[in-house]
This record gives C-alpha cells, sequence and structure tokens, in this order.
C-alpha cells in the first residue's frame, strides 16, 4: 500500500505540474495565437504527451517503455481533443474551464491503465 501512495504522489506531482503547462499553452496557442481549436489542441497534446513520458522516466515511476508507454495513453490524448473541442467548439465554454475538465477528467483514469499494465514501477 505504501508503494501505491508513493507512487500516487508522484504521479500526481508530474499529472499537476504537467496539467498546468497543458493548460496554459492550450490558453496561449488557443486565445493569445488564434491557431484553429483542432490543430493548436493536437499541437499542445503531443508536446505533452511526449515530455510527460521523459518526466516520469527522470522520477522514477515507470519504466522507460516508450511503446507500453504510448500504447496506455494513446486514448487519453485522443480523448483530450476531442473534449476540449467540443466543450470550446460545440458547448461554448472558455479555454481555461474547457481545459481543466478535460485535463482533471483524465487524470485518475491514466494512472489507474498505468497500474493495471505494469508500467509503473
Amino acid at each position: 500500500m505504501k508503494k501505491h501512495i508513493k507512487n500516487f504522489s508522484k504521479f500526481t506531482l508530474i499529472g499537476a505540474i504537467w496539467s498546468l503547462l497543458n493548460i496554459f499553452l492550450m490558453w496561449l496557442v488557443l486565445d493569445i495565437i488564434g491557431m484553429p481549436t483542432l490543430i493548436g489542441s493536437t499541437l499542445v497534446v503531443s508536446f505533452i504527451f511526449i515530455t510527460r513520458f521523459y518526466a516520469y522516466i527522470f522520477i522514477g515511476l515507470i519504466h522507460p517503455k516508450f511503446i507500453r508507454y504510448a500504447a496506455a495513453n494513446i486514448s487519453f490524448p485522443i480523448l483530450n481533443i476531442v473534449i476540449v473541442w467540443l466543450l470550446i467548439d460545440i458547448l461554448k465554454i472558455p479555454t481555461l474551464i474547457s481545459s481543466v475538465i478535460a485535463v482533471g477528467s483524465l487524470f485518475i483514469a491514466k494512472f489507474i491503465i498505468f497500474n493495471i499494465i505494469g508500467l509503473i514501477k
């Protein structure tokens, strides 16, 4: 149990930092730069996807197996893009709120999946 708490704490630390980075970059790219939502959010999510992998490795949370990481995570960036698009373009919810909803709703699900597939050390 202690190991899971420690791993969840590491996961939460990286998750919080990268979630804030995700939200900031979405705001910057979509609202400030003015990129179309699907293009801008795809660029941001791709950047977050790759850099988060290396952050997890750096803190010793996961095994350095990019293929397993990618396989476990492939649906999360896609869901992030779709959720952000639906909330912003369809429901007209502001970017900041939409990003928080998208990122927050996928956080716990990702930790559970990482544990199920044995990616977490």
